[in-house]
């Protein structure tokens, strides 16, 4: 049975690539209800120390497109996951 290719995978992928072009990449783990491990993303900090979370699951409107967003917040609606619980970052 074939692995399946999930939002972890995708975003592991991006740090990679980042690392082997000098670019520090983290990850973001968005939680919802009950504190459930729902959801990963990359975060990247800025050469003006902001913050730009992307997400390369694509949209739900648009497969395949990139998402990026310079805010994310606990309690924010997230795509049909619903709103987020808890953030945790991983540099």
């Amino acid at each position: 049975m074939p692995e399946t290719y999930v939002c972890i995978n995708y975003a592991a992928d991006l740090v990679n690539a980042a690392e082997k072009l000098g670019i520090s990449c983290g990850l973001l783990l968005l939680t919802f209800e009950e504190d459930i491990p729902s959801h990963t993303l990359n975060v990247f900090m800025l050469e003006d120390d902001q913050i730009m979370y992307v997400d390369t699951t694509g949209s739900l409107n648009k497969a395949g497109v990139d998402r990026y967003f310079f805010e994310l917040n606990v309690g924010d609606f997230y795509e049909e996951m619903g709103n987020i619980y808890k953030m945790y970052e991983f540099w």
